[in-house]
């Protein structure tokens, strides 16, 4: 009711939030072992923990316990704990090490060198229809005798995914169905291929010459943060056991790297990410951390109104624009037409002659209305154009001369 996970509809895992930030794995397991038989505890981000225990009805009673349940900080306060069990589709997620290399693109070839050690070959499209596990364990056994046989599934459903790791007792029995069904057969025959899981297990003594398993492992700290999810781990045979990883630590097999489903939102960026660090320990190599984003610094604001950066020519004060313009101050420090007051426009045209010069650029302007500005600017450069295109017309010139000379023979008749 209200969204809240049945009993019977949850699966056997808890995630507990808002504990005391420094509240570690022990704490955690101290608290929830009193409730019942308990799997494992793991991190889940800061604050918050994952407790898996090995039934339903364990589960169910701590649940009920520790919702809500106040418990002492560090600093003498008391927070309360939330509890909730997750549903029964939202458990762990993985994918194994073999699945993540073709997908991504990366070079398969160069991590399929093998020698006489190798018996693990890992094959692809296997036939699901009508075909169970017991059939495919017997088809596999036709090819000699197989110490293990992995079928992969599909975590979510159960379903055969297709894939499966078979171990041979003999390098040339794996060698012989690798020839029979290799890696660059027919698009939806069955495929086979050295595993690199069995590469990365064999170590330095194996073909690859470097412990690549163990580049993975003691980074996984870091791994965690680049991909973001807190509840990533790497597991499988060769690997050391940790309490810490809880359920996810503690199984055999391939190698494979494991998380929960609520610690990801975005998986095919999880897996690339994964097959380029498959890529780089398979060299003795870590990848390159990714780059930082760069943080983006704000513009303090000004200290004082003089170190503020004028936004527009309008900031200045219109008394500025009206003060008076002398004559002698015009010829003392000369200025642009545009770059003088309306005034001061009037009084150079009443005091000399008009000059006009071609503005450059303007600046800044004086603070009337721009349509005002314009206007009046226009106003004063078509008078000067009138003025000069009069003292340049040759039939003024002309008109003028003739009227000079009659008044000079009117003076001469008198």
């Amino acid at each position: 009711v209200g969204g809240a996970t049945t009993p019977h509809s949850a699966s056997r895992r808890l995630i507990l939030r808002s504990l005391p930030p420094d509240w570690d794995i022990k704490d955690v397991e101290e608290l929830c072992d009193q409730y019942g038989d308990l799997a494992g505890v793991a991190p889940a981000g800061t604050g918050r923990f994952s407790a898996t225990y090995a039934t339903n009805k364990a589960a169910e009673r701590a649940r009920e316990a520790l919702n809500g349940l106040e418990v002492p900080t560090s600093t003498g306060g008391r927070v309360a704990i939330q509890c909730e069990r997750l549903a029964a589709e939202a458990g762990e997620l993985h994918t194994y090490l073999d699945e993540l290399l073709p997908a991504a693109g990366v070079d398969v070839e160069g991590l399929r060198v093998h020698s006489d050690s190798t018996r693990e070959v890992f094959l692809r499209n296997l036939p699901l229809e009508e075909t169970s596990e017991e059939e495919l364990q017997e088809w596999l056994n036709g090819f000699g005798e197989v110490d293990q046989a992995t079928f992969l599934k599909n975590p979510a459903t159960g379903a055969l995914t297709g894939c499966a790791y078979a171990r041979f007792a003999e390098h040339k029995d794996a060698a012989g169905m690798i020839q029979s069904y290799p890696a660059n057969g027919d698009e939806g025959d069955v495929q086979g291929c050295w595993s690199a899981s069995e590469r990365f297990q064999l170590g330095k003594e194996g073909p690859l010459g470097v412990d690549a398993m163990e580049v993975i492992a003691t980074r996984m700290g870091r791994l965690q943060a680049e991909t973001e999810c807190p509840s990533l781990t790497f597991s499988g045979s060769g690997l050391a056991e940790s309490g810490s990883l809880g359920p996810l630590g503690r199984r055999s097999g391939p190698l494979r790297f494991t998380w929960f489903r609520e610690d990801i939102a975005e998986e095919a960026a999880l897996r690339s990410r994964l097959a380029v660090w498959i890529e780089t320990a398979a060299r003795g190599e870590a990848p390159p951390e990714l780059p930082k984003p760069k943080a983006t610094q704000a513009t303090p604001p000004p200290k004082n109104e003089a170190e503020a950066p004028s936004a527009a020519p309008r900031e200045k004060s219109s008394a500025a624009w009206q003060q008076p313009v002398s004559r002698q101050e015009e010829q003392q420090s000369p200025q642009p037409l545009l770059h003088q007051s309306p005034s001061a426009w009037q009084a150079r045209s009443a005091s000399a002659p008009l000059h006009y010069e071609r503005p450059p650029v303007p600046t800044k302007l004086p603070p009337q209305p721009m349509e005002e500005e314009m206007s009046l600017f226009e106003e004063v450069a078509l008078n000067v154009e009138e003025q000069m295109k009069k003292k340049q017309d040759p039939r003024l010139s002309g008109k003028k001369a003739k009227k000079d000379k009659k008044e000079k023979k009117a003076e001469k008749a008198k």
